[in-house]
């Protein structure tokens, strides 16, 4: 191929024999050019044995050619660091989040073997086995993982199941992402020493499987990373083949992010909120606490988060820095790099090629953009609803609306294709997880720890509860993948489902399709299309949740009993969910059904009160006028109903006192026992009562003045 020079900024030829690193799938997937990038900023290509590599970003393209010379003697391949992968994960704790305990997500993205996205939830049961001579606690707990069909779901050198993310039955919890500027090509392309032992050295993936069954605590996972740095006695290696950054916590609540290499590591207590200076950058520096003093177990208080990128700031021994940054980006649009130009999108403040390997697209460099999406940073108090979904008010997205959503964000809406390679669910993102730990103070010392998972790309998919203690997994997630998949169609134009590199296979198509999403090119995330569903599944999961968590936090059970009920309890959540996910129905029979008021107060129209939203700015307001009111649902068919979820009011404040819900018997409306509520000052109640059949529901308060009501649900 003929490069000009006015187009050259630097051209080098390498000679590598990394052939697994660069997957040979991609190599021969077409016999033209292919397309096999690994990240936003890049544009690689294959044609004939040449690897041509097109970075954006600066005033001129930097192209970047690469001769792939392999022989015979390149049949015995070596095992690389790690599958080529993006991800997005973050970890809050004390008081940056609503009640104190831990919490953790992450979106794995992957695109890079042909079969990783079909991922399954997996339980690895103690067995006592060692790893090595370093390894001082064996395989002594069990836990609860998500992995994936084929290679990327297997150690190369060990052929063990390994996990992106999980919790064990003691509390602990981890979620992974791949570190690129930790790698071993990164340290060469920089004239350092390569610190991994790329033959035998232990996986990013068998270390979180490490981690998982012999960590008990933060600090044990410190001990772990120190035990291994010298490769720990793994198949005789010298170092661990890493390059990847940890997100743990534990049943205190201590929690904290390592990022290392082969032989080395930090680690970033989470003792602080990061937030913008000024200017808008992340300019606080992050330090190293491997060698302090930690804070006390329960003490650990704050929030970060990592992408692809180390953020401490500390230097090895030779001269490697973990934290490097030499020049400051805006990305001006969310236009997809693949359909435009990339300086059309991008502006740097420094032009000479850095050599960092899309360093200037890191979380520390970039400066938000407006409304991007890319929402880890917001201030707003954390739990497993946000990450997930959540109303938040003024913290929202857009600045018309109140929700917000981090696993399965795709940017700012509404929109029309939107391009998803800037955002947290991007159209090679395989799975999300979001984990909820336990605090001092709970029972059951870290077995009432939760997964959330979404087995599939979580913007079309749905996250389902399971608790790790239970050694269980339902056997409708074994292949939620595919039911994840099917709705995975509707909003993308692809035929194969095999992965084929960033842009082949499945990964074709890089806009998503906003109508099948949310139902028009005019909807916000949820009010319509698949989200108009999958969001209420999740609605009726959470706050089925909440009431089973409530009761298990009593401590009444004994292990035995806690782990009988958390089984029934959560193949009941799986069965109902994964039924309701295939129908695109919702548990919630009162959603957008017809319904009729006693009066109206302006534009607060009666079916705000079934449209699924809980927001002042979709409310059923009556008439300024004596009591009673009221607001009948017709269901449009008999269910039989047995809870309700009834939020009202304004804001936090002004609920409904006095009201009750009533059935219909066919000739007159009756009280449904159990649902009369009088002095309420709560703006959400939730009702559990005896099942009743009946084909409309009436909602019936007594009060004088505007009674306000946000949402009415009702489940069978």
């Amino acid at each position: 191929m003929e490069v000009s020079r006015a187009q050259v900024n630097y051209c080098r030829l390498k000679l590598t024999v990394h052939f697994l690193l660069w997957k040979k799938r991609d190599m021969f997937s077409s016999p033209a050019y292919t397309q096999t990038t690994r990240h936003p900023t890049q544009k690689r290509f294959w044609r004939n044995g040449v690897k041509i590599t097109i970075l954006g970003g600066g005033a001129m393209k930097k192209w970047v050619v690469k001769l792939m010379a392999f022989s015979v003697a390149a049949a015995v391949l070596l095992p690389a660091e790690d599958y080529v992968s993006a991800s997005s994960m973050a970890v809050s704790t004390g008081n940056s989040t609503i009640d104190g305990r831990p919490v953790a997500f992450k979106n794995r993205d992957h695109w890079s073997s042909p079969d990783g996205w079909q991922v399954y939830p997996y339980y690895f049961t103690a067995d006592n086995s060692s790893f090595g001579s370093g390894d001082r606690y064996t395989a002594r707990f069990s836990y609860m993982g998500v992995t994936a069909h084929g290679d990327s779901g297997v150690d190369p050198v060990t052929n063990t199941t390994i996990p992106w993310a999980g919790s064990n039955d003691k509390g602990l919890g981890l979620v992974q992402v791949a570190g690129h500027t930790l790698s071993s090509e990164f340290a060469t392309d920089h004239g350092f020493a390569v610190s991994q032992d790329l033959t035998n050295g232990m996986s990013g993936g068998y270390l979180n499987h490490v981690i998982l069954s012999r960590a008990e605590t933060v600090d044990e996972v410190e001990q772990i990373l120190r035990d291994t740095n010298n490769g720990g006695g793994f198949h005789g290696s010298f170092a661990r083949n890493t390059s990847a950054m940890i997100s743990v916590f534990d049943r205190s609540g201590n929690a904290a992010v390592f990022e290392f290499d082969g032989d080395s590591f930090t680690r970033d207590n989470i003792k602080q909120e990061y937030v913008q200076d000024a200017n808008g950058y992340y300019t606080a520096a992050h330090t190293d606490d491997k060698d302090a003093a930690n804070p006390a177990d329960g003490a650990y208080s704050g929030y970060d988060w990592r992408n692809n990128f180390s953020k401490v700031n500390w230097t090895k021994s030779n001269g490697f820095p973990y934290f490097v940054d030499q020049q400051t980006t805006t990305v001006l649009t969310e236009t997809d790099p693949y359909s435009q130009d990339e300086d059309t999108n991008v502006v740097n403040t420094v032009y000479t090629p850095d050599g960092i390997h899309d360093w200037e697209f890191s979380t520390s460099a970039v400066k938000r953009h407006t409304r991007t999406g890319i929402r880890l940073d917001d201030p707003y108090k954390k739990d497993y609803r946000y990450f997930i979904h959540k109303n938040v008010g003024s913290y929202a997205l857009g600045s018309d609306n109140y929700l917000e959503t981090l696993n399965k964000n795709i940017g700012e809406l509404p929109g029309d294709q939107k391009p998803t390679g800037w955002h947290i669910n991007r159209f090679v993102s395989t799975f999300g997880t979001v984990l909820v730990g336990t605090k001092i103070g709970d029972p059951y010392g870290g077995k009432l720890t939760t997964m959330w998972v979404n087995l599939g790309e979580p913007t079309v998919g749905i996250f389902v509860p399971l608790f790790p203690y239970t050694g269980t997994i339902p056997s409708e997630l074994n292949d939620m993948y595919l039911a994840i998949n099917a709705k995975r169609h509707l909003v993308y134009d692809y035929t194969n489902d095999d992965a084929v590199g960033y842009s082949g296979g499945r990964n074709v198509d890089h806009t998503i399709n906003t109508v099948a999403l949310v139902g028009s090119t005019s909807n916000y995330y949820a009010e319509g299309g698949i989200q108009n569903y999958t969001f209420d599944i999740e609605n009726w999961a959470f706050d089925e949740y909440d009431k089973f968590m409530a009761d298990l936090r009593t401590g009444t059970r004994t292990d035995a009993q806690l782990k009988t009920d958390m089984i029934a309890w959560q193949q009941n959540m799986a069965t109902k969910m994964k039924t309701h996910y295939v129908a695109g129905t919702s548990p919630n029979v009162a959603l957008k059904k017809a319904v009729t008021v006693d009066s109206t107060y302006s534009t607060y129209a009666a079916a705000n009160a079934v449209d699924g939203i809980s927001a002042d700015e979709s409310r059923w307001l009556s008439a300024n006028t004596s009591g009673p009111h009221w607001l009948a649902i017709d269901l449009g068919q008999n269910y039989t109903i047995k809870s309700a979820e009834i939020t009202t009011g304004k804001g936090a404040n002004e609920a409904v006192s006095n009201f009750k819900l009533q059935s219909w018997n066919g000739t007159a409306w009756v009280d449904i026992p159990g649902t009369s509520v009088t002095g309420n000052t709560s703006t959400k109640v939730l009702q559990t009562f005896t099942p009743v059949t009946t084909s409309k529901v009436r909602f019936y308060s007594t009060d004088n003045g505007y009674v306000k009501v946000k949402d009415i649900r009702i489940f069978e």
